[in-house]
């Protein structure tokens, strides 16, 4: 155990206990700052994940409106019960206007498609969503693979008729992801279960999409700081289980910066305080010992029946 043996070493120690007090302190408020800074990030992405999942309510309510409105039209049972392409094809372009940036395939029982809009891929009726309708079983639910050649993550509903199917389905594109990322001023990317980004805004930045739904990080990118967060819902699970999920970057540069600065004040002040306080102690230090010192003298004196005057000191 270290043992101070001197006066002046006891007061300088004194001293320096509530300087480094304070440092210590300076420590754990620069832990809350950051913390503070991670929860302010939290709460904005807190706000996008709202946005994006009213989005998310609006756009299903709306694609199970049109299945079932076009499932139930009479001219689209007819094309679909007599194979009309052109006549499928019209009613289905204009449904289109009503309901844009969708998807709509018409299909007759044994899988053959009567029309299609929007959509590219020859073996819609191979998606166990479209499968279980043309069964006679309303369906819905997201695919992975979508109704395209291109693989793109697409959220289907499909609805019997009595003589096939009508499949009606919206793409998660990368325009309807900047767009949210623009209203609530976030940086978002859709990332498959496999890790894979499937669309980012232009300012997500690189790596982000490595993050799990129970992390939270803190990244810099370039000159940037972001934190990095990511949340998913019930809708982004396909049928076969694989999940995707929103990532959502908070662009914190400037709040870091300003909360920093905040710290570097206050460690300068601590600092200049410490300082003062041990230069403070060390002049009371040595004007103690040096009066102690010149009592113990007195004393060894007075043990040897010499009478001396001890001067006053003076602090």
């Amino acid at each position: 155990m270290l043992r101070l043996r001197t006066v002046r070493a006891k007061l300088v120690a004194l001293a320096s206990i509530s300087v480094v007090v304070t440092l210590i302190m300076v420590v754990v408020l620069g832990w809350l700052m950051r913390t503070q800074l991670i929860d302010e990030a939290a709460s904005r992405v807190r706000s996008a994940r709202r946005a994006y999942v009213d989005d998310l309510d609006d756009r299903v309510t709306i694609l199970k409106l049109a299945a079932t409105l076009l499932a139930d039209n009479p001219d689209i049972q007819r094309a679909i019960r007599d194979g009309d392409r052109e006549a499928g094809a019209a009613e289905a372009a204009a449904f289109m206007k009503l309901y844009p940036s969708s998807d709509i395939v018409l299909l007759q029982k044994n899988g053959t498609v009567v029309a299609m809009v929007g959509c590219d891929g020859a073996n819609v009726a191979t998606l166990h969503l479209v499968a279980d309708a043309l069964a006679g079983k309303a369906s819905e639910g997201l695919s992975g693979r979508g109704c395209g050649d291109t693989r793109v993550p697409t959220y289907l509903a499909a609805r019997p008729t009595d003589a096939g199917a009508v499949v009606v389905g919206f793409r998660f594109t990368g325009e309807r992801l900047a767009s949210t990322g623009k209203r609530v001023g976030i940086e978002l990317a859709m990332v498959s279960a496999k890790g894979e980004v499937v669309h980012a805004t232009p300012g997500f930045p690189p790596g982000g999409e490595s993050i799990s739904l129970d992390e939270r990080r803190m990244i810099d990118f370039g000159d940037k700081t972001f934190v990095v967060d990511a949340f998913t819902d019930d809708r982004l699970v396909t049928g076969r289980g694989s999940a995707y999920r929103l990532v959502a970057a908070r662009d914190v540069t400037r709040l870091k910066a300003r909360l920093y600065h905040n710290l570097e004040i206050a460690l300068a002040i601590v600092l200049v305080a410490g300082l003062i306080a041990i230069a403070w102690g060390l002049r009371t230090a040595r004007i103690m010992s040096g009066a102690l010192g010149r009592v113990s003298s007195a004393l060894l004196r007075l043990k040897q029946q010499e009478y001396v005057k001890v001067h006053g000191v003076r602090t």
